[in-house]
């Protein structure tokens, strides 16, 4: 089964290679993020690695803290439930999150869904985006 600590650890390190290691994600792993009315396409690791691309610098000191972990060893699936928190360039970032993780036979995530709070993304990333591209054209 996936290694929680591993994830847990890899998104607290706010490292991109961390978060999409072999370790214990797949190499055709599938990040979805929901909900689906968000409209967020879903993404395979190289696609996912530019999302976090776009806007990782713009976090500092982000940090995942779980409050549930459910683990289904038959099924092969994870579900947490927890908050993540950072400063960013515009103010504090938090958010509830709720990821459901399915595995492969080897234990690696195949598929992991990740549920935001989706009244906040829906207000925090706009204004965060809107952030950098002032930025970028002022450089």
């Amino acid at each position: 089964m996936v290694t929680v600590s591993s994830m847990i650890s890899a998104y607290n390190s706010w490292d991109i290679d961390a978060i999409l290691s072999s370790s214990w994600r797949s190499s055709t792993c599938i990040q979805q993020i929901l909900p689906l009315s968000l409209g967020r396409p879903s993404m395979d690791n190289t696609q996912y690695r530019q999302y976090l691309n776009d806007f990782m610098s713009a976090f500092h000191n982000f940090t995942f803290t779980a409050k549930d972990i459910i683990v289904d060893e038959k099924e092969r699936k994870v579900s947490l439930w927890g908050n993540t928190s950072a400063q960013t360039d515009i103010g504090p970032y938090k958010n509830e999150i709720v990821l459901i993780i399915k595995c492969d036979e080897d234990g690696k995530a195949v598929w992991i869904g990740e549920f935001v709070d989706s009244h906040y993304s829906v207000v925090f990333f706009p204004k965060l985006r809107e952030y950098a591209a002032g930025k970028s054209k002022s450089s």
